[in-house]
């Protein structure tokens, strides 16, 4: 009896998991593709006018899903350590302490990011380590049901950056492309996109 309800734990626990990683999917249909090229090409714009505020809710967006990119990532992993499984009860739930430690530093990390972020001596470090999080995270949520909505999204990424980069250029008052002005940031604004991958100079 005590094995077949440790094989039921195992099985429910199994059951959980699965379920937990499929809600954690998004598949991308090709209407969606094309909503989200459509939105990345609205948000470009709007950040090229309104830089100036618009900056802030992006770095605070970028803060936020980069702590919980970060958090995905490390959870994968300390899950595969077979020691340290302590639990803490909460009512129904149960919570990992480990887990709970690991939440802890990867919101410390994107807070200690978040106000050192102008420091060129050392944050483009953690800046590159949650976008590089943030980008693991983003492949891992994103499934692609077939080959067809591969071929529209890469073949809309591909129209949007030759846009933006070559073509813009044509159309802005001051000759810069649109793509490179919000990347460096519009008329020399100190801040910067925290999604954009820095390397020491």
């Amino acid at each position: 009896m005590e094995e077949l309800e440790e094989l039921k734990t195992i099985v429910s626990s199994e059951s959980r998991e699965v379920s937990r990683k499929s809600s954690e999917t998004i598949i991308f249909s090709p209407f969606k593709v094309i909503i989200f090229v459509i939105l990345s090409c609205i948000m470009l714009i709007l950040l090229y006018y309104f830089y100036i505020w618009l900056v802030y809710v992006i770095i605070a967006i970028f803060c936020l899903a980069s702590a919980m990119s970060l958090y995905n990532c490390l959870a994968a992993l300390i899950r595969k350590i077979p020691f340290g499984r302590c639990r803490l009860a909460c009512g129904s739930t149960t919570f990992e302490v480990r887990l709970i430690f690991l939440a802890g530093f990867c919101i410390a990390t994107a807070a200690v990011w978040v106000v050192f972020r102008n420091e060129d001596s050392w944050a483009w470090i953690l800046q590159d380590i949650l976008g590089i999080a943030f980008c693991l995270n983003f492949i891992k949520t994103l499934k692609m049901p077939n080959f067809k909505s591969c071929v529209i999204l890469l073949g809309l990424l591909l129209v949007y950056d030759v846009f933006f980069v070559f073509i813009t250029p044509y159309l802005t008052k001051n000759g810069e492309s649109i793509m490179v002005e919000v990347a460096t940031g519009p008329f020399r604004n100190s801040e910067k996109v925290g999604i954009i991958l820095l390397k020491i100079k």
